[in-house]
């Protein structure tokens, strides 16, 4: 069983949790950048940024129960197929172009 573990005191836009879901492993993130509005239960957990004692309580509730994580991974993957697949990429480009196309958009 994995676990990503992303311990950023500042981020921008990290990639590596969600290619982590996206390969079916569960993660645990810092308050950080973005991951609030990203990661979220039952496929991930988010920890006070900068304390070290909010990361050990959630990794030591998740290590308790493998098959609770693995569980887990499997909403992540599943997650990650739906919000976050090419073809959502690709519809959200063609959203960009078909707005710069319209009338009195220059």
């Amino acid at each position: 069983i994995h676990l990503c573990v992303a311990a950023s005191r500042t981020e921008g836009f990290g990639l590596t949790p969600l290619e982590a879901a996206a390969c079916g492993v569960p993660v645990v993130t810092s308050e950080a950048g973005v991951w609030p509005q990203l990661i979220r239960a039952p496929w991930g957990r988010l920890f006070k940024t900068d304390s070290l004692d909010s990361l050990t309580a959630v990794l030591a509730d998740l290590m308790q129960n493998p098959l609770g994580l693995q569980r887990m991974g499997e909403q992540a993957r599943a997650h990650a197929e739906a919000h976050f697949s090419i073809l959502n990429e690709v519809r959200g480009i063609q959203n960009v172009y078909y707005n710069l196309n319209k009338p009195g958009c220059n």
